[in-house]
C-alpha cells in the first residue's frame, strides 16, 4: 500500500509541477505584455500631450489674431466716423430749416 501511495504522491507532485510551470509561463508572458502595454501607453500619452499643446498654441494664436483684427476694425471704424462729423459754420446753416 505504501508503494501505491508513493506512486500517487509522485504523480500528484508531477501534475502539480506541470501546473506550476504553466502558471509561471503564463505569469511571465502577461508580465511582458504588461510592460509592453505600459510602454505603449507612455508613448500615446506623449503624443496626446504634444497634440494638446499644439492645439492650445494654435487656438491662442488664432484668438490673438481675431483680437488684433477686431482692434484694427474698431480703429478703422473710428476713422470712418470722423469723416462724417463736421462742424458747419453758422453762416452756411442760417436761413435753412435744418434743425440740430
Amino acid at each position: 500500500m505504501k508503494s501505491m501511495n508513493v506512486g500517487e504522491n509522485e504523480n500528484e507532485i508531477e501534475s502539480l509541477s506541470q501546473i506550476l510551470s504553466k502558471i509561471q509561463n503564463l505569469y511571465y508572458r502577461k508580465k511582458d505584455q504588461l510592460e509592453e502595454l505600459q510602454t505603449e501607453i507612455s508613448e500615446l500619452k506623449d503624443v496626446l500631450n504634444f497634440l494638446n499643446s499644439l492645439i492650445s498654441n494654435k487656438s491662442f494664436q488664432s484668438a490673438d489674431e481675431i483680437y488684433s483684427k477686431s482692434l484694427m476694425k474698431k480703429e478703422e471704424d473710428a476713422i470712418e466716423e470722423n469723416y462724417f462729423v463736421e462742424d458747419l459754420p453758422k453762416e452756411k446753416v442760417e436761413g435753412t430749416n435744418i434743425k440740430r
